[in-house]
């Protein structure tokens, strides 16, 4: 898990201690402390519906449809790049019924690489004159370098169409139960480590906006479980996220 974070931070240009972790899925929060601290990173993130949020994401997603094509263009060819981004977004918006086409948004990308380059970068943009500037910046600061003086070859160019869901509505939330974030609460045996600690048992409705606990402590929630390991603090937000830090010297680097 710790590799899989590192390449979409890290081996991106990212620095993961700039950075909060979303945890989500019924055992992210279960890692999600440990894993930010072995990046360096001091903030996770709990949103709501945590051990649900990928069903919410495709039932409040909408409908997204992507066509793409390898080109091998130079970069100033803009005429033959523009022909491309068109033919494609007709074929993206063909496969829409035509009432919904109205709403559809479109969105250029490319593949690019330096010419005699065997690896691409993706880039959002979809004007040729804007494209090597992007590419140097986005190489530069993957990479720690750049050549302006190379050629830049598009290798693909893509062409996402995206129509939003209607809204959903939320069931009433549960009255918080403040009295348990307040100490009214069990407490289990939790291994860390080579030690034990007793740590509070807390639901996740007892998180009223602006409640804060101290770890250690486990969170119960609806299909997911968060584990506050000592050292780590949440206070609960008014959208319902829980808002995790890290107190104490700053972790390591990545």
């Amino acid at each position: 898990m710790e590799a899989a974070l590192r390449r979409v931070s890290v081996e991106q240009g990212a620095d993961p201690r700039d950075c909060a972790i979303v945890a989500y899925g019924g055992a992210g929060g279960l890692h999600a402390c440990a894993l930010a601290e072995s990046l360096g990173a001091r903030a996770v993130v709990w949103p709501r519906h945590a051990g649900v949020l990928c069903a919410l994401g495709a039932l409040t997603g909408g409908s997204r449809r992507e066509r793409g094509r390898s080109v091998l263009l130079p970069v100033g060819d803009a005429a033959a790049l523009e022909r491309e981004f068109r033919r494609l977004e007709r074929e993206v918006l063909a496969e829409f019924a035509a009432g919904e086409r109205r709403g559809v948004t479109l969105s250029r990308h490319v593949e690019a690489r330096y010419r005699g380059q065997a690896h691409e970068i993706e880039l959002a943009e979809g004007e040729s004159g804007r494209i090597a500037r992007a590419f140097h910046a986005a190489h530069r600061r993957r990479f720690g370098f750049a050549d302006e003086r190379r050629d830049v070859i598009v290798v693909s160019v893509q062409v996402r169409g995206a129509l939003p869901a209607e809204p959903m509505r939320e069931a009433p939330a549960r009255r918080a139960r403040a009295a348990a974030a307040d100490g009214e609460a069990r407490t289990v045996a939790v291994r860390v480590g080579a030690r034990t600690v007793q740590a509070r048992v807390l639901a996740r409705s007892a998180f009223a906006p602006g409640v804060a606990v101290a770890g250690p402590a486990v969170v119960h929630d609806d299909g997911a479980t968060l584990w506050l390991p000592p050292s780590w603090r949440a206070v609960a937000r008014a959208d319902g996220t829980l808002a995790l830090t890290l107190s104490g010297p700053r972790g390591r680097k990545p």
